[in-house]
């Protein structure tokens, strides 16, 4: 009986990685308005990693991810974002070269201090109860952040509800582990999200701003990946422009900006400029092994569970 209600319970977490998700942590959202405030005494957590962890390790063994460091990790990425909060935002162009020292300064202590590199999420992540680790695209994501003979700008692409942004996440947490003295900040949703990492009030000080931090950081042997993911709608627009200035200081610096996003995007980024931005030569994700890999995790189990007589 005991071993019949592993099975149920095995099979509910496992169709769980396509359709529950849940939020990891529920912290305030540093803003230009209220980054000098505590946080507030209402903040929540929703889950609580080694709790949770506890109860759940057993079961991870049927699509093979290690809950607690996905969580912890996350945890952690989440709450990176307060090591810049503390500066005061830039409001005035002509303090960019200083505002950048001061920037940098405060990531490479953290990064040179660090067994492993230094994860920013921007904002606050959510994931699937049981994330579906070491898909197709997980592993081009890896292997994107890894090459070191490419700066600039560089893109990937996978369609729609492939669990894009899960991989995302997930190998920034993996490579992290083997790759000190590395900044890697993901950000989601909006381009305006970059603010809240190099601390400025308005998007037009970004570039100045990035191409002081850019030089600093890489005189001082640290590594800076931006990670774009889905910010863009069906073109560049506007945005596009932005992208290049960071294109710029990140081909000239020696840093990396990985845009990730549906085919027709990810071509467009590419063909921005022959020598700063491209789509990865990396680029040999199967978008359908992707969602093969989460169907056989769900297939394997309910066959389990049916040769278990339970079914």
């Amino acid at each position: 009986m005991a071993k019949r209600g592993s099975k149920l319970l095995a099979l509910a977490l496992s169709i769980l990685v396509a359709r529950s998700f849940v939020a990891l942590v529920e912290t305030p959202r540093v803003t230009q308005t209220n980054r000098h405030k505590s946080p507030s005494i209402t903040t929540r957590t929703a889950l609580d990693p080694a709790n949770m962890a506890q109860y759940l390790e057993p079961f991870v063994t049927v699509i093979g991810i290690t809950l607690k460091d996905v969580w912890q990790g996350a945890l952690d990425a989440n709450n990176n974002l307060r090591l810049i909060s503390k500066q005061t935002a830039l409001v005035d162009i002509k303090e960019a070269q200083a505002h950048a020292e001061c920037l940098a300064q405060t990531l490479v202590e953290s990064a040179c201090t660090s067994e492993k590199a230094l994860n920013i999420f921007l904002p606050n992540i959510s994931l699937p109860l049981i994330p579906v680790n070491g898909t197709e695209f997980q592993h081009l994501v890896s292997n994107v952040l890894s090459d070191v003979t490419l700066t600039g700008v560089s893109s990937i692409h996978a369609e729609p509800g492939t669990g894009k942004s899960v991989a995302v996440v997930l190998a920034m947490l993996t490579w992290a582990k083997h790759n000190p003295k590395c900044i890697t900040v993901l950000v989601r949703g909006s381009l305006d999200n970059l603010k809240d990492f190099f601390n400025v009030n308005e998007m037009r000080f970004l570039p100045a701003v990035a191409e002081n931090l850019f030089q600093i950081l890489s005189d001082a042997g640290v590594r800076l990946q931006l990670v774009l993911d889905n910010i863009f709608d069906n073109e560049l627009g506007e945005d596009g422009k932005m992208l290049m200035s960071l294109a710029r200081a990140a081909f000239k610096y020696g840093q990396v900006v990985v845009v990730t996003q549906s085919r027709e995007v990810a071509e467009a980024v590419g063909s921005l400029n022959v020598a700063r931005t491209r789509v990865s030569p990396q680029q040999k994700c199967n978008v359908q092994e992707s969602e093969d890999t989460v169907q056989r995790a769900l297939n394997e189990t309910l066959k389990e569970f049916k040769q278990d007589g339970a079914w």
